[in-house]
């Protein structure tokens, strides 16, 4: 009897890992892809407000790494001349209005947590990121908090 009750046991426990784990790979499947920032929402801070007129960006999660670059803000980045012929300042400005970096994410629950392995910032790698996230219809949201509590809400629509 106590074995049967043990091997029960034990077959209970593996399965509800199997389902945990096919959980977890299915909210991973549903976030791959490709996807554009069709609005920002900032709460709190000094740049609060929304951000309906988004500029160009895109967001790629595959399997087990990301990928994002946006341009920050509601005006398009200046436009500069060939690189060989831009001033430190044009150059300065054109680092200034990108936002890039890349790495490993992991999710859990409703939270994608991302490892920074390259970035336009040199000390933003190795960091990490929490976001907590929702997919409605195609539109993945992402929220994130910062340090001082500064909220922000961006708004995804899948590319493909």
């Amino acid at each position: 009897m106590r074995k049967a009750v043990t091997l029960m046991l034990f077959f209970c426990v593996a399965f509800l890992g199997v389902v945990a784990v096919e959980a977890q790979e299915e909210n991973t499947s549903r976030i791959q892809g490709a996807w554009r920032v069709e609005g920002v929402s900032v709460r709190g801070g000094p740049n609060a407000g929304d951000n309906a007129n988004p500029q160009p960006s895109i967001y790629i999660f595959a399997k087990k790494h990301y990928s994002i670059m946006f341009v920050p803000g509601e005006a398009p980045r200046p436009d500069a001349p060939e690189l060989a012929e831009m001033t430190n300042e044009q150059m300065l400005a054109s680092y200034r209005t990108f936002v890039a970096n890349s790495g490993t994410y992991e999710m859990e629950g409703n939270r994608i947590i991302t490892q920074v392995v390259v970035a336009r910032v040199p000390n933003f790698v190795g960091a990490s990121a929490e976001y907590q996230y929702r997919i409605e219809q195609g539109t993945l949201w992402l929220t994130q908090v910062d340090e001082e509590g500064v909220e922000t809400l961006t708004k995804l629509m899948r590319l493909e």
